[in-house]
């Protein structure tokens, strides 16, 4: 601002002028999460559309679409209760992927230039969460180098086959909230637990191209 012949303020004054003339007005942070694809295509419309009549149809199926979702969500919820009530007969399991630059190793709390110097690059590591609601230890996590191991159905079957045999006994019911192409990839290999006779049924939800990859029943409950 100085440098352009303007007069510049102390950051305590700025707030405190804004608290007193201008508390109306809000920063919105931006979240470190993705955004939804369609949530966010559907909230661009609205804002650029002003008329009432072409505003009500994109209104109708940004609401369909939150109660999809939220249906979902309640599914979820109802596993996870279903399964911390009955542990001994159910596990609902959660599986999640996390591959962003926050993941790299090392971390260090300042970005020193000398470690991008001569290629030196962070090592770029991906992470993979699950939670088991109702065993313990109730959290797991593997760690895979991006790149040498890519993030294909694969390393999604082979995380949660790891899980299954870590637990104590055979699990019954998995929630895979994945992408199409993982979920579709995780059927054969719960088809193939029935053939051994793991389970006696299986069902889970579906909706929007996923098919079911879900609860089922201990043969020895």
């Amino acid at each position: 601002m100085a440098s352009i012949g303007n007069v510049s303020i102390s950051k305590t004054l700025f707030y405190a002028l804004w608290s007193s003339n201008f508390d109306n007005y809000k920063f919105h942070k931006r979240g470190a999460f993705a955004k939804c694809e369609i949530c966010v295509t559907l909230k661009q419309k609205l804002m650029q559309e002003r008329r009432p009549d072409y505003r009500r149809p994109i209104e109708e199926q940004r609401d369909k679409h939150m109660n999809q979702q939220m249906s979902r969500r309640n599914v979820y919820y109802a596993k996870r209760t279903i399964a911390k009530a009955q542990p001994d007969k159910y596990l609902c399991l959660i599986h999640d992927k996390m591959d962003q630059a926050k993941t790299n190793i090392p971390r260090l709390a300042d970005n020193i230039k000398k470690l991008h110097m001569g290629g030196c690059l962070p090592l770029p590591v991906s992470l993979t969460g699950m939670l088991t609601h109702g065993r313990d230890p109730g959290a797991y996590c593997h760690l895979s180098l991006t790149g040498l191991w890519p993030g294909d159905p694969n390393f999604t079957v082979t995380s949660l086959a790891k899980c299954l045999r870590d637990l104590e006994q055979v699990p019954d019911d998995d929630d895979h909230t994945g992408d199409l192409s993982r979920t579709t990839s995780t059927t054969p290999l719960f088809a193939s637990l029935l053939d051994q006779t793991a389970f006696k049924a299986t069902m889970g939800n579906e909706g929007d191209g996923f098919p079911c990859t879900g609860i089922g029943t201990r043969r020895y409950a």
